[in-house]
């Protein structure tokens, strides 16, 4: 915008520029998004998910850490000394 402002550029390329923003926005949407399904997907691979309410709260603290810009950190597993099952 401020080569347009200082007529440097044309509209046209404001608005070429902020189409390519929203399409590197969109594509960092859907690879984020791919990973939490990858995340749930691990985390039921590990026997984690079966309590409904626990899947929901994993994935909402997910949501939440990407929407403030952080890495997600995996959660360390305690066995509950039941067969196979381990909790977050």
């Amino acid at each position: 915008m401020l080569r347009y402002r200082n007529g440097v550029d044309s509209y046209l390329g404001v608005l070429a520029a902020q189409q390519d923003l929203y399409g590197a926005q969109q594509g960092l949407i859907a690879a984020r998004t791919q990973w939490l399904v990858s995340l749930v997907a691990l985390y039921r691979a590990l026997g984690v998910g079966g309590d409904s309410e626990q899947a929901a709260a994993v994935s909402l603290e997910a949501s939440r850490t990407l929407a403030r810009g952080e890495q997600i950190r995996m959660p360390r597993w305690r066995h509950d000394n039941r067969g196979s099952d381990c909790q977050v």
